[in-house]
């Protein structure tokens, strides 16, 4: 598996959406990418992404999941 970015520049992604018809999981698989980044705000954002990241690594062994803490300034979003 390798990411998406080793095929496409990131700049392809940006402003991107995948159907809410499929599971992210099934998206990574189709198009072998085996590593998937998750922004998170807050504690209570790590723990559901954390979740959703088991159920997805058990449906596709081998996907990595990386979480990333927001910029402080985007704490909030109203």
């Amino acid at each position: 598996m390798g990411t998406a970015a080793g095929r496409f520049p990131c700049r392809y992604f940006i402003g991107k959406s995948i159907s809410h018809f499929w599971l992210l999981v099934d998206f990574a698989k189709q198009n072998d990418i085996g590593v998937i980044i998750r922004g998170v705000r807050a504690l209570n954002d790590f723990e559901y992404e954390f979740e959703i990241a088991q159920i997805n690594q058990n449906l596709l062994p081998g996907l990595e999941v990386l979480f990333m803490p927001t910029n402080p300034k985007y704490l909030l979003v109203r």
